[in-house]
C-alpha cells in the first residue's frame, strides 16, 4: 500500500519546483509584452523631436523612420520581409508616405539599394543620376525627390531595424550631410529603439 508520508519531502520539493519555474515564466512573459499605446506615445514624444530638428537643420522636405517588421511567413517557411513608415515629418506642402507605406513588402530593389548601404554610413540618391529604367527612378519620380538620403538604424545585436530617411524635393542639401554630423541623431534614435 502506498503512504503518501513516505513521499511528503519529495511532493515538497517538486511543488517547489513547479512554482518556481510558472513564477520565472511568468515574468518572462511580463517582460515580453507588447508596448502599450501609453509606451508608443512615449516613445513618438522622444523620435519626433529629433526628426523635426533634422529637417530643420538639413533644410529638408521629408525626414521619417521605416521600421522592418515580418509580415509572417510563406509555406516554405522563409519569413516575408516587411516595412512601415512609422515616423514622419514634412514641410509644408509635401505629400507624406504614410499611410501608403504602411505593411508593405520590402521590393528587390530597395533590398539592392540596402547593400550598398556600409553599416555605419550613409547612401545617397539622386534623381539626376539615376537611370530611367532604374526601379527608384520611379520612386523618386513619384514622390517629386530631387536628393535622398539613407541611414541605417542597428539594434543591440547589429541588426538593421530601421532606415532613418531624409528627402530633398526641390534641391539639393543646402547643408550637406556628413556621417559625423548626423551621427549624434542617429545614435538617439537608435538608443530608443533599442528601449522598446
Amino acid at each position: 500500500m502506498f503512504e503518501i508520508e513516505e513521499h511528503l519531502d519529495a511532493i515538497a520539493i517538486l511543488s517547489a519546483v513547479v512554482f518556481y519555474v510558472f513564477r520565472q515564466a511568468y515574468t518572462w512573459v511580463m517582460k515580453k509584452k507588447k508596448p502599450t499605446i501609453d509606451d508608443n506615445m512615449v516613445i513618438d514624444s522622444k523620435i519626433y523631436p529629433i526628426l523635426w530638428s533634422i529637417i530643420s537643420h538639413y533644410r529638408a522636405t521629408r525626414v521619417f523612420v521605416l521600421q522592418f517588421h515580418n509580415g509572417q511567413h510563406f509555406y516554405t517557411g522563409q519569413s516575408i520581409q516587411r516595412m512601415t513608415v512609422s515616423h514622419e515629418v514634412t514641410a509644408r506642402g509635401i505629400q507624406k508616405l504614410r499611410p501608403t507605406h504602411d505593411n508593405i513588402l520590402v521590393p528587390e530593389w530597395f533590398q539592392r539599394e540596402m547593400m550598398d548601404i556600409r553599416i555605419d554610413g550613409i547612401k545617397w540618391v539622386n534623381s539626376d543620376r539615376v537611370l530611367s529604367n532604374d526601379p527608384i527612378h520611379e520612386w523618386l519620380q513619384i514622390y517629386t525627390i530631387k536628393s535622398s538620403c539613407m541611414i541605417r538604424l542597428i539594434n543591440k545585436n547589429g541588426e538593421t531595424v530601421a532606415i532613418l530617411g531624409i528627402h530633398w524635393n526641390f534641391q539639393e542639401p543646402v547643408n550637406g550631410v556628413e556621417e559625423g554630423e548626423i551621427y549624434e541623431e542617429r545614435k538617439k534614435l537608435e538608443t530608443i529603439f533599442n528601449e522598446i
